[in-house]
Parts: structure tokens; C-alpha cells; sequence
């Protein structure tokens, strides 16, 4: 997961959107609320790494004289900010709470931006991002057990069945739909291409599953994919 596109991308969308409620994007991780009183409000954005998931803090500070309907108007615009913007892995966010500076007089609103890694598997010419966790290639052996009279059980090793490929994903932002359609129309017009791995193994193999489900804002599938063996 490239930590650094993903600010930049969140910097150059959430950018405007602030500074269209008075804010501005600054800082670094740790995320902490503004030393003194700032003079409108602003948003602070920081970076952490929590095992596989990447963690993404958005402080927002406002004068206490605005209140919380200022951080709630932020908090809300950055809402429609990320649910708009296309970023891979993105999983929601989650409110922190909002909270009173005595000392300088402020309220913040801290917000956790969650996101996991995810590789991407190309078929023919399509790239399929699917998350690190869920993706898989499961191998079996074809066996024929029996039983022989004064021998017992006998397994017979008929060799390899085909790998089965697997991986689960998502798409957010505007463009989801098409995203998927893309997808979605390979599918059902290719049945055997090219399935490159993200380690960069190549193989022949069949579009063989796609299942979706929808949300207000998201796509999920999980897509299969099963080896044609070298002839």
C-alpha cells in the first residue's frame, strides 16, 4: 500500500472541500490539536501503520466561539469527500469524538480514516485489486481411495487438479460503477486470458466466478479464476 499517494490523493481532493468551510490541511503524525487558538478552523492530517491496516488521523480544530457545528460541518464534508474520491482500500470512517480545549479555548473533532493494502491481479488487460488478506492460490492433488481384501485402505494418486485463484475486493468513489462493469463485462465476454499474480507468475486460467454486492457507497465482489494446465 503506498502510503504517500494515498495523502496525496486525500490532500488534493479534502483540500478544497476544507478550504471551502474555512480549513486548512496541515501536519504530520502523531495528529494533535492546534497549540493556540487558531483564528478559523483547521483540519491536521497524520499517517500511522497498524499492522496491515494504514491508519489515517484527521484532527479538526475550531474556535470554541463556532462550536461543534463548525467541526460537524467539516466532519460532514469530509464525508462526502471520501465517499466521492476513489481510493483502494478504503474501509470508512470513524468518528472519534469531539472534545473542548480549555486552555486554548477550542473543540476538536478527531476522525480515523481506515484503510487496507491491497495487490492487484491482471487478466488480460484488465487490473483487478483484490485485499493482500483474501487473496489465494489453492493447489490439490486428485485422490481415489479403495478398499483392497487383505491389504486395507489404498489411495490411488491420480495427480493434479487445476489451481483455483481467488480474491475479494471493493471499489468506491464515482467511477465504482464503471469500474466494476469493466470487470463485470470481461467476465462474461472472455472466457480464457492471461492471470498475471501480483508476484508476477503468469498462467492460463478461466474467469470462472464473479459475485457482487452493493451498498449506497461501494461495490464488492469476490472473483475466481481456474488454471488451464499446460497441454
Amino acid at each position: 500500500m503506498d502510503a504517500a499517494k494515498i495523502i496525496r490523493t486525500l490532500k488534493e481532493g479534502l483540500g478544497p472541500i476544507l478550504a471551502e468551510n474555512g480549513a486548512a490541511l496541515t501536519g504530520e503524525y502523531p495528529v494533535r490539536p492546534a497549540p493556540a487558538k487558531p483564528h478559523a478552523a483547521q483540519a491536521t492530517v497524520g499517517i500511522g501503520q497498524l499492522g496491515d491496516t494504514l491508519d489515517i488521523r484527521l484532527m479538526i480544530t475550531a474556535p470554541f466561539e463556532e462550536g461543534g457545528e463548525r467541526c460537524e460541518a467539516l466532519c460532514s464534508a469530509i464525508q462526502s469527500g471520501m465517499e466521492s474520491m476513489e481510493i483502494s482500500g478504503y474501509q470508512g470512517m470513524q468518528r472519534k469524538g469531539l472534545g473542548y480545549e480549555p486552555r486554548n479555548r477550542t473543540c476538536t473533532l478527531e476522525l480515523s480514516l481506515r484503510f487496507r493494502p491491497m495487490l492487484q491481479v491482471q487478466f488480460e488487460e484488465i487490473q483487478i485489486p483484490c485485499y493482500a488478506e483474501t487473496l489465494r492460490v489453492a493447489g490439490e492433488r486428485m485422490l481415489k481411495t479403495y478398499y483392497a481384501p487383505m491389504v486395507g485402505e489404498v489411495v490411488q494418486n491420480l495427480g493434479l487438479r487445476a489451481r483455483i485463484i481467488s480474491g475479494q475486493g471493493e471499489f468506491r468513489g464515482n467511477e465504482r460503477q464503471e469500474r466494476f462493469d469493466e470487470i463485470s463485462e470481461l467476465f462474461r465476454e472472455t472466457e480464457q486470458g492471461t492471470l498475471t499474480l501480483p508476484d508476477g507468475q503468469s498462467m492460463e486460467a478461466v474467469f470462472s466466478k464473479l459475485v457482487s454486492s452493493a451498498s449506497h457507497d461501494c461495490i464488492r465482489y469476490e472473483c475466481c479464476f481456474t488454471e488451464v494446465p499446460p497441454v
